[in-house]
């Protein structure tokens, strides 16, 4: 499984503009196929910031994902932001790690 978490930070009076696009981008994402689960989350104390976590059985579900419209809408949020999208994408480990 595959875990993406976006981290995006918003220019201050573009709150509502943001949040109306992450709406639709958790709604299309859960849609696309190998999307297994979205969630999106505000930090407490700064409103501005915000993430969306997304999770994908497959890289290859992920990578097609990363070649949609959905993800061009992701993309063009960066006109919203204080800042350059933060995107990670994390790989399950097995439960029984070998140190």
């Amino acid at each position: 499984m595959i875990l993406s978490v976006i981290k995006m930070h918003g220019l201050a009076g573009k709150r509502r503009e943001i949040l109306q696009t992450i709406k639709e981008l958790v709604s299309r994402a859960t849609q696309e196929k190998g999307c297994m689960a979205t969630a999106y989350y505000e930090v407490i104390d700064n409103k501005d910031i915000h993430y969306i976590l997304e999770n994908w059985k497959t890289e290859e579900d992920l990578e097609r994902y990363k070649r949609s419209k959905a993800y061009k809408v992701l993309l063009g949020l960066e006109a919203l932001l204080a800042g350059p999208l933060e995107i990670q994408h994390t790989i399950q480990c097995e439960s029984e790690v070998k140190l």
